[in-house]
């Protein structure tokens, strides 16, 4: 109800606002969807929860086989954007830019950019750290699922698959980051 109805007075309200949505936690979320371009987990693949009764809501984010640059079948998905309009709260919260969250969007990115937290150097460190985690399985997982008979990845290898990854990343955060200075562009 107050996602689709409430006034803008209202939805645009800090202590209101505050009372339903945890806005770090949507901005996080927000940032995390245009990174990884999940285009799944606009309208599912997340929890809404509270912590307790007296909290605010948070969403916890799942499965993201419908990213990184590949759609939810295998298929490359390199140039798309997601559709934020399909997501009500984080549209109506960047339509109405409720107190200042378009800035505070492009501002968490830009900490966590230079934290070297978005950084290609770090995102394709932590890459290599689940490859290593995982060294030991990809034969195995090869055996059971063979990269040839799966639609769009015929002439794959965990290899180029992982190099496609780091290109798509590598694009992704400058696209990502000029977004979100057009973003500013918008009129209240």
């Amino acid at each position: 109800e107050f996602i689709f109805n409430s006034s803008n007075d209202d939805f645009c309200n800090e202590d209101i606002f505050n009372e339903y949505f945890d806005i770090n936690n949507l901005i996080d979320w927000h940032l995390l969807l245009l990174v990884s371009n999940n285009q799944d987990g606009l309208i599912k693949n997340f929890y809404l929860y509270k912590q307790s009764k007296d909290t605010p809501f948070k969403i916890c984010p799942w499965d993201f086989d419908h990213s990184f640059g590949r759609d939810g079948d295998g298929e490359l998905n390199q140039e798309s954007f997601i559709n934020i309009n399909q997501v009500k709260l984080l549209n109506r919260l960047v339509k109405t830019n409720a107190f200042g969250y378009r800035e505070k969007l492009l501002q968490k990115f830009l900490i966590l950019k230079n934290k070297n937290i978005l950084t290609k150097k770090n995102i394709n460190k932590m890459i290599d750290r689940n490859i290593s985690l995982l060294s030991s399985e990809i034969e195995k997982n090869e055996t059971r699922w063979p990269l040839e008979k799966i639609n769009h990845f015929s002439t794959s290898s965990f290899s180029s698959e992982i190099n496609l990854l780091k290109n798509w990343v590598s694009k992704r955060l400058k696209k990502v980051e000029k977004h979100l200075i057009n973003m500013q562009k918008i009129e209240d």
